[in-house]
């Protein structure tokens, strides 16, 4: 009956016929390169960055030589960026707020501005 029909092709047991059909000479279809998977920081090292910075900022403006100290969105940020080399280390890693995370951020890697496809412009 088509009811059991509809229900098997709504479960996936039914292939669709689109599904299976070639794509048109014309369509293209690009793989997009996969990065690569960071594993995240573990529990145990994220728990001595936070013990080992009670809980505050660990910013210290360089000039005026003062400490954020805020207990406010703090992020566990590399000191050298995986990015550049950086590892997982405890010594490696400090805990800022979000203000001063960003701003170490856009220094170290400017500001980003994603780009508009080429074929959003007319000529």
């Amino acid at each position: 009956s088509k009811a059991v029909q509809h229900k098997k092709k709504k479960l996936g047991l039914v292939p669709k016929s689109k599904a299976n059909a070639p794509l048109p000479p014309s369509t293209k279809v690009e793989a997009t390169p996969k990065k690569p998977v960071r594993k995240a920081i573990k529990t145990s090292t994220q728990k001595l960055v936070w013990q080992r910075a009670q809980g505050c900022c660990e910013y210290q403006d360089e000039k005026l030589n003062i400490k954020c100290s805020s207990r406010f969105a703090l992020e566990i940020d590399h000191r050298k960026s995986v990015a550049l080399g950086g590892t997982d280390e405890v010594s490696n890693l400090q805990l800022l707020c979000r203000v001063h995370n960003s701003r170490k951020a856009i220094k170290t890697f400017g500001v980003y501005r994603p780009r508009a496809p080429a074929d959003t412009f007319d000529s």
